[in-house]
């Protein structure tokens, strides 16, 4: 349940406090996310920059969100078109019927 207070999340090592009106377990959930993301990415760089593991990680969720939007899109595509059919086939059912 949403609520305005202020939690302190750790991320790479760093705490930030978060203050908000929000649901503190998905704050947590979401910041714990974040972090492991960029612990694996860091992992694999050889400058362990902290800030290039933010961008780099920044890029990869941009990727992650673009690709389920264009899925999301296509997915939409796809039902509009059963949909638009299974219209026409009743349509053309009633018609039969009454016909």
């Amino acid at each position: 349940m949403p609520s305005n207070e202020t939690i302190v999340v750790n991320i790479m090592g760093v705490n930030y406090p978060i203050k908000g009106n929000f649901d503190r377990d998905y704050i947590l959930k979401i910041s714990e996310d974040l972090d492991n993301r960029m612990r694996e990415l860091s992992d694999q760089l050889v400058s362990k920059s902290a800030e290039k593991t933010a961008v780099l990680t920044a890029l990869n969720l941009e990727d992650e969100l673009y690709s389920l939007e264009d899925e999301k899109s296509r997915f939409k595509e796809s039902i509009e078109k059963r949909v638009k059919s299974i219209i026409s086939k009743v349509d053309k059912a009633i018609a039969g019927i009454s016909g």
